[in-house]
Formats: structure tokens, C-alpha cells, sequence
């Protein structure tokens, strides 16, 4: 789908359009991952939006996990008030 050396501005709106429908997206994302014929722009953007993702993932865990102790301390407050 996306085997070009230059993808134009039509590839890149299919590709976001794509990208933009649910379960699609990840059909997409592993076709584009998997097949090495693939522009090698838009694998190496893939590829980055996975560890951007991995490094959100990591990121969210650990500020909840240090946030969602005080946030039940400050709940639990809260409704002893009542």
C-alpha cells in the first residue's frame, strides 16, 4: 500500500484517515511494521510512535502510582467530613 520511495501528500492524508479509524489503525500500524517493502519514512515514524507510546505508557504507571495514594488519602478526607 504505502511501497512508493515518496509518498505524497494523498498517501499521507489515506494513511492518516486510516490511522484515524479504530481497529483499523492497528491492522495498519502491524502491516506497516511487518512488511519490509514499506517506505522507509513511514516505518521509521511507526517505530517511533511505538516507543513514544511505551515511554507514555511507563509514564502514566508510575505517576499513578505514586499519585494514587494521596489522591485516596485526600478522598478519604473528604467524605469523613460528611
Amino acid at each position: 500500500m504505502f511501497k512508493k520511495d515518496q509518498l505524497s501528500m494523498g498517501d499521507w492524508f489515506l494513511y492518516y484517515l486510516l490511522m484515524s479509524i479504530p481497529i483499523v489503525n492497528i491492522i495498519i500500524w502491524i502491516m506497516v511494521l511487518v512488511d519490509g517493502q514499506n517506505n522507509q519514512t513511514l516505518r521509521n515514524m511507526q517505530k517511533l510512535s511505538l516507543v513514544m507510546g511505551l515511554i507514555t505508557v511507563v509514564i502514566l504507571i508510575l505517576t499513578w502510582g505514586t499519585l494514587l495514594p494521596e489522591i485516596e488519602q485526600i478522598l478519604q478526607e473528604f467524605m469523613g467530613s460528611f
